[in-house]
């Protein structure tokens, strides 16, 4: 008798066993969400750079290249620095004009931009801007090429930009 039902319990367990859901783990509910910039970053024309920390110096970072979709640009070539700005999503960079190219003495073409990460450093938009006095030699000739030349280069906000491409994005495809 207790046999039958021992068995008649332990029937009833399996069966709750079986109908018990499995457990799933929820890959965008892990909170891993980065503080900082440093990590792995991919352009949209497919080149690869890094972000680290300068040892001593707080708040200063460089950048070099891990994969450049120009073959000509070597890997782990330095390519700029990016020093922390107005709040901690604001970065402003002194970036290479060409990678490969060095001019004598060491000095190299450097322009100026102003990187802005999103609040779950995931993406970063790359905002150029210019320092210094620039002279417009044509409008010193009177009201001559006023009006026939004209200088278009502002891209629209939003469209040069990079993603994380590292183990802490947020968005990282996972290939099995």
């Amino acid at each position: 008798m207790i046999r039958h039902y021992l068995s008649i319990v332990l029937l009833f367990l399996s069966f709750t066993c079986v109908q018990a859901a499995p457990h799933w783990i929820k890959l965008d509910s892990v909170e891993t969400v980065p503080s900082t910039p440093e990590g792995v970053w991919r352009i949209a024309a497919g080149t690869i750079f890094r972000i680290e920390a300068r040892n001593g110096q707080n708040g200063v970072y460089d950048l070099t290249i891990v994969q450049s979709a120009d073959l000509s640009v070597p890997t782990g070539a330095y390519f700029g620095t990016m020093t922390t700005g107005a709040d901690r999503h604001t970065f402003d960079a002194r970036l290479v004009a060409d990678p490969k190219v060095s001019t004598p003495g060491g000095k190299r073409n450097m322009r100026q931009f102003v990187l802005t990460f999103d609040s779950t450093f995931a993406n970063l938009k790359i905002k150029h801007y210019r320092k210094g006095i620039t002279v417009n030699i044509f409008r010193l000739v009177p009201y001559l090429f006023r009006a026939s030349i004209t200088r278009h280069d502002d891209n629209p906000d939003g469209t040069v930009g990079a993603t994380r491409c590292d183990a802490t994005a947020q968005y990282y495809p996972v290939k099995l």
